[in-house]
């Protein structure tokens, strides 16, 4: 998974997570629309955390509709709940339920309706204050050897996306880079 997350780093902004959706790998274009999640301590490594608990995260992931945000909060949920069967309720998903159940009613309502599924991912609107508006289509692939996942945004043809992503590259290409550490996103296979 990282190195199809590596080779669409000029075009696609990706990242990489586990079944718990917590992020171990961002690409440079990821993080200059969203941000470091990598080196958050706990949940705020979490995308459904951040879904659940932000309303800064819900803000720059821009829903079409009220109707779409909920489509989108019942997909995590559901999602979490097959993989905590998945897991046989081990520590960390139980715990990630838990606290998620305290910190939001929205999910706890949700999480009480024993809906079951796995993760699909729609087009977004991602406002960025440097390019503006991206609209991405969302794509997961799911390693059948491990619990990763990677997400990959890539622009919706006839937008201008495509420009502002090039952009956004130029941008970061064009700051004072830092070493990369080591790829640490290896999971132990199911």
């Amino acid at each position: 998974m990282s190195y199809t997350l590596d080779a669409v780093a000029a075009t696609t902004p990706a990242l990489i997570t586990d079944d718990l959706s917590n992020v171990p790998a961002q690409n440079p274009l990821n993080i200059a629309l969203f941000g470091t999640f990598t080196d958050r301590p706990g949940h705020e490594r979490n995308l459904t955390w951040h879904w659940f608990t932000s309303p800064h995260w819900r803000s720059v992931l821009r829903s079409a509709s009220s109707r779409e945000e909920e489509a989108t909060s019942l997909l995590y949920v559901a999602d979490l709940r097959a993989t905590v069967t998945q897991r046989g309720h081990d520590p960390a998903a139980a715990s990630l339920v838990s606290d998620l159940r305290a910190a939001s009613a929205e999910f706890a309502e949700m999480w009480d309706q024993h809906r079951v599924s796995t993760l699909r991912c729609s087009t977004k609107s991602v406002f960025n204050e440097q390019v503006g508006r991206l609209d991405l289509d969302c794509v997961i692939l799911a390693s059948p050897l491990s619990r990763q996942r990677l997400l990959l945004l890539q622009p919706v043809p006839g937008t201008e996306t495509t420009d502002r992503l090039s952009r956004l590259l130029s941008g970061l290409r064009a700051r004072p880079s830092t070493p990369r550490e080591p790829d640490k996103t290896s999971l132990p296979p199911d």
